[in-house]
């Protein structure tokens, strides 16, 4: 229980300052940084709950800021930085870090999940088909199979449009496709008389 009540006590910290000791270090160890705040912090009689448990927090997670998390900071290590709990917590990857490392973490309340109802739960699945759908067939598109055009006209926002707006939107892009091909040939056939003939 004391060791939550230290790790929410530290996560509270960390939300409203630069880190849990941001007192002690402007008090006590002001010209300090990264690399000497530590042993400055520990020669202190009293540090505040916080700062102590982002102290051994340090101490026990010191190989692991050492290791990728020092990659992470711009190749200097990230021990007694504001990037540490940060490296730790989200960057590194938890099989990554020692039981020793991330008992010293700072308490997250868990998440709680969204409960929904039933009609929303049947919307989300209908909209997760209709993007695995429409996913399906971009793949097919760009593996340069012809896709149907009637399976365009019947799925997606098209299809809750009257047939005659359909309709019209089908003669259009009718049009354009036509329009484009018209302009291809003109300008291959102006390329053809600009060309002097071989």
């Amino acid at each position: 229980m004391a060791m939550h009540r230290a790790a929410l006590v530290l996560l509270l910290a960390l939300a409203s300052a630069d880190h849990p000791c941001d007192t002690e270090h402007g008090q006590h160890c002001p010209e300090d940084g990264p690399s000497t705040l530590g042993a400055c912090l520990k020669k202190l009689d009293s540090l505040s709950e916080a700062c102590a448990a982002w102290v051994g927090m340090h101490d026990a997670c010191a190989e692991e800021l050492k290791g990728y998390c020092a990659k992470a900071c711009n190749d200097e290590p990230c021990g007694y930085a504001n990037e540490a709990v940060a490296c730790l917590t989200k960057w590194e990857k938890p099989e990554n870090i020692s039981p020793g490392c991330a008992a010293s973490f700072p308490y997250e309340a868990p998440k709680v999940e969204r409960v929904l109802s039933e009609k929303a739960k049947a919307k989300s699945a209908a909209r997760k088909a209709a993007r695995a759908k429409a996913a399906a067939q971009v793949r097919r598109m760009q593996a340069g199979e012809n896709v149907d055009a009637e399976s365009e006209k019947s799925s997606g926002p098209a299809a809750a449009l009257p047939s005659g707006v359909q309709e019209a939107i089908s003669t259009e892009r009718t049009k354009d496709a036509r329009r484009v091909e018209d302009e291809a040939r003109r300008r291959i056939e102006a390329l053809h008389k600009a060309i002097p003939e071989l």
